[in-house]
């Protein structure tokens, strides 16, 4: 069953995170609860490949240091 709400919600939270504004722990919370939809269970088991501790700041740090030793 598709669940356009969950999908949206998740779409939001994901777009978040890549822009490093929420914290890893904040997508954890914010992304949709075991929802029914095919589609969020597979994005939401692969999204978890990418999650670490690393707080938006850090990551921003870290990638900033990567892109001058590049």
């Amino acid at each position: 069953m598709i669940d356009r709400a969950a999908r949206d919600q998740a779409a939001a939270v994901i777009a978040d995170y890549l822009a490093l504004k929420i914290h890893p722990r904040d997508l954890e919370k914010a992304y949709p609860p075991k929802s029914e939809d095919p589609a969020l269970r597979a994005i939401g088991s692969c999204l978890w490949f990418h999650y670490d501790d690393v707080g938006p700041r850090q990551a921003a740090e870290v990638a900033a240091i990567a892109r001058v030793g590049a």
